[in-house]
């Protein structure tokens, strides 16, 4: 099943959620955008085959669409959540969830009442420190963000590879000759894959230390090889899609030269 998202406010953000899963999944996809400045979001969602609706209240009535993302001012994010809550849409907003606490409750209610799904980023590191300020502590918390940071970043890096989705700077490389952007795509990816094939051996090495020595966490203690193993494994998979990009480019750069 494939959900139907909307993407509300397409400012730097909000285009690189939109760039971050345009044509790469099944299992979401953007069939309709919002933005206050209809003017400056024309030609990214005309490029991408977006619809752009003029108000958000005409996307909430759109029964074709199952969830909003927000990408949109912090002050706006309670009144929009309680909306789009209303209708019944799905909803992924971005941190900070609202402003102020009062406003935060309003939004979970409506949430509630609905009984729609609110997905927040950062919810535990955000959590951890609402219930400081109320005098509160979460133990732990800060080893916990870093280690879960760590893994999911660690085991987005070979897909995120694979569908081009990090960021590249081509403004010297787009005006080069086409053999010439070969040769330096086939460059970088050597370069490349050298550079995280070492990354992956030295953080594996380095979790064998930890391992060996039975080290621990300094508040939880509890051991932390197994994180350190699975950012290596991260690197490594990183280090195989580029290995596949190395031999592709290669091969397009053998290609040309035999055609020259």
């Amino acid at each position: 099943m494939t959900v139907r998202a909307a993407i509300i406010g397409l400012g730097r953000w909000g285009r690189s959620l939109v760039n971050a899963i345009h044509g790469k999944t099944d299992a979401i996809r953007f069939v309709v955008a919002h933005s206050r400045t209809r003017g400056n979001a024309e030609a990214f969602c005309r490029e991408r085959n977006i619809p752009l609706r003029d108000r958000f209240e005409d996307v909430l009535a759109d029964p074709g669409i199952d969830a909003v993302v927000l990408a949109t001012p912090h002050s706006a994010h309670a009144e929009q959540v309680m909306a789009a809550a209303v209708t019944g849409k799905h909803i992924h907003v971005e941190k900070p969830f609202t402003l102020d606490r009062p406003s935060a409750e309003a939004a979970l209610a409506a949430v509630r009442r609905a009984g729609v799904t609110l997905a927040v980023m950062m919810l535990f590191s955000v959590a951890d420190m609402v219930l400081r300020s109320m005098g509160y502590t979460v133990a732990g918390s800060y080893e916990v963000i870093g280690w879960l940071s760590a893994a999911a970043m660690a085991m987005a890096l070979g897909t995120v590879q694979r569908h081009r989705g990090h960021v590249a700077m081509e403004l010297v490389v787009a005006k080069l000759g086409r053999r010439s952007r070969a040769i330096v795509e086939a460059l970088m990816n050597l370069m490349s894959l050298l550079l995280f094939a070492t990354v992956a051996w030295y953080v594996a090495r380095y979790g064998r230390v930890l391992h060996e020595t039975g080290s621990l966490s300094e508040t939880l203690r509890v051991i932390v090889h197994p994180w350190v193993y699975l950012v290596a494994a991260g690197c490594a998979g990183l280090t195989l899609a580029l290995l596949v990009d190395f031999l592709r480019s290669a091969g397009a750069l053998f290609g040309l030269g035999r055609r020259c």
